[in-house]
């Protein structure tokens, strides 16, 4: 059996928008992932992967996402240690 090979991208895109038994906080739905996705690549951001590190005021300005969206990446990043 091959290894399944995950990057960060990949880990971001599965924290967001899995709804996975460890977490409490809703995972985003398609459209609000769909609205992420469009402007990473409009701000030249490479891929979810970047989302890592980055607070709920800087996903705002950065994407132009609702504060509650920035909300649910914020809280299912910090507790990758889950996944």
């Amino acid at each position: 059996m091959e290894k399944i090979m995950l990057n960060l991208n990949s880990l971001a895109t599965m924290l967001c928008t899995c709804d996975l038994y460890a977490y409490d906080e809703a995972a985003l739905t398609s459209d609000e992932w769909l609205e992420v996705e469009k402007n990473l690549k409009v701000h030249g951001l490479n891929g979810p992967g970047s989302l890592f590190g980055l607070n709920s005021d800087e996903l705002m300005d950065i994407l132009d996402i609702s504060e509650y969206s920035a909300y649910k990446i914020v809280r299912r990043m910090k507790s990758i240690q889950f996944f």
